[in-house]
């Protein structure tokens, strides 16, 4: 197998000019193609066997004929020596990665938008691409913007070349990987690639990684969500911490993301349409300085709409509680004890004589209990009786529901999830779907689906809302 080195002819047709960098499982190369008389990016796999080669040309297959401004896309697809190899277009302008520590919020925020954007287009395919190595370094600068490069190579394939090469995923990608696919069967779903970037979001913004570069490890373990300092704004802060979201349904999706970029770049009102993350670290500050540093519109014209800000939420709730305050006033029985009526003192005499008299015509009264009462107490034990011997079989069914609704609420309380999985194996189907959320978040996607159905099967919501979350989640594509 001939060595790559400057000079190097590869196919009759590309020569090698200038390493550029590797990867997991390749090498990219500026060559210079003879025919067309240009120069071209080329990546250069490793050596596999016909099997390998195969399946390498069935992922190129799938990726074949996909055009959009924000992917680079292959131009000429080979093999040489037993080595995939692909031919793209040169940017000479480098990758993301010479970017990290040296830039500014607007660069950011469009890095942010077309990263976004090509990740819509891919996520959103008949046949779904999860990029699943999303970083600074396949990310390249183009006359058009960012582009995104390196896509299209499943989990398939990834693993064969795994295994023939016989080394394990290089250890930079560690730093871009989110907490789900830390799992000792990781299922890589569409919010994989939105954590990688909320990762290049943080190093292009500071230069260094998040997670000390150990990636969602960290998080999985207790790490602290790591903050913008107040060089950056709150949406900058609030985007990056939104996209590391620990869990995969948090995040925003790669749609979201673009209109919400797009506005901040146009200087209109941005709205977040997802879940904004719960962290414990104190709030970033005001960035300091004039806006117009990054962007042609006043900063204060979206920060006064800022649909995600707390100022009218705290407003709102102290509204409510004032309101509260005066209901009770108003409604609180009171427990003032009323002045005495003062009675003039020559009538009293007259007012007792009354009261005694009144006193003893009621005491005359005798007191009587109604027939009709006797009779329906004589008539109740036989009542009663018929009652008992009818509906003593459902009791006893109604008791053992009850007891199993007591043991799931206590279970969950205590965050016992054996018990949960002893009562849904003993076919109690209210444990189903709490069975299902606990899986779920735990990222083992078959079983939350197959305990989701049983639910949604036995009519419990949760059941229907785990399976939306899934297939939110691109777990079906």
């Amino acid at each position: 197998m001939a060595e790559l080195k400057i000079g190097t002819k590869v196919k009759d047709r590309y020569i090698l000019k200038e390493f550029k960098g590797s990867g997991s499982f390749g090498e990219v190369w500026l060559a210079h193609d003879e025919i067309l008389d240009s120069d071209v990016a080329i990546k250069i796999y490793i050596s596999l066997d016909p099997r390998g080669v195969e399946e390498f040309k069935s992922e190129y297959i799938t990726t074949h004929g996909i055009s959009h401004p924000n992917l680079l896309t292959t131009t000429y697809f080979d093999v040489w020596e037993q080595r995939p190899f692909l031919v793209m277009k040169y940017c000479s302008k480098g990758s993301s990665s010479l970017l990290a520590g040296k830039t500014d919020e607007y660069a950011v925020w469009n890095f942010i938008h077309d990263v976004a954007a090509g990740l819509k287009y891919l996520h959103n395919m008949p046949e779904p691409i999860i990029h699943q190595d999303i970083k600074p370094d396949n990310i390249l600068l183009s006359d058009s913007g960012f582009v995104i490069t390196d896509f299209g190579i499943s989990k398939k394939i990834r693993s064969t070349m795994r295994k023939q090469s016989k080394r394990a995923v290089g250890a930079g990608a560690t730093a871009y990987m989110g907490p789900e696919r830390f799992e000792s069967d990781p299922t890589p779903v569409k919010a994989s690639d939105i954590w990688s970037l909320g990762a290049s979001i943080y190093e292009l913004a500071t230069g260094e990684l998040p997670f000390s570069g150990l990636g969602g490890g960290m998080q999985r373990n207790g790490a602290e969500m790591p903050s913008l300092d107040n060089k950056w704004s709150k949406d900058m802060n609030m985007v990056m911490q939104s996209c590391l979201a620990k869990e995969t349904w948090d995040r925003p999706t790669a749609e979201q993301l673009e209109k919400y970029a797009d506005a901040i770049i146009k200087g209109e009102p941005a709205k977040v349409t997802w879940n904004l993350p719960t962290t414990n670290e104190t709030p970033v500050p005001e960035p300091q300085g004039s806006s117009e540093e990054w962007s042609s519109a006043p900063q204060e014209e979206y920060i006064e709409e800022e649909p995600h800000s707390n100022k009218k939420r705290i407003w709102i709730a102290i509204g409510g509680i004032v309101a509260a305050i005066v209901l009770l006033i108003l409604i609180w029985p009171s427990n003032k004890v009323e002045e005495p009526i003062v009675i003039p003192e020559d009538t009293v005499e007259a007012d007792t004589a009354v009261v005694e008299v009144v006193e003893e015509k009621v005491s005359d009264i005798p007191e009587v209990e109604p027939k009709q009462k006797k009779q329906e107490q004589a008539a109740a034990p036989a009542k009663n009786t018929a009652k008992e011997q009818t509906k003593e079989s459902p009791k006893k069914e109604e008791s053992k529901t009850d007891n199993n609704a007591t043991i799931l609420k206590n279970a969950l309380a205590n965050g016992d999830y054996q018990q949960v999985q002893k009562l849904a194996n003993q076919g109690y189907a209210a444990a189903y779907g709490p069975l299902a959320k606990y899986y779920l978040s735990n990222h083992d996607y078959k079983t939350a689906e197959s305990y989701a159905k049983k639910a949604k099967a036995a009519g419990y919501s949760d059941g229907a809302s785990v399976l939306k979350t899934l297939e939110n989640l691109g777990y079906y594509d």
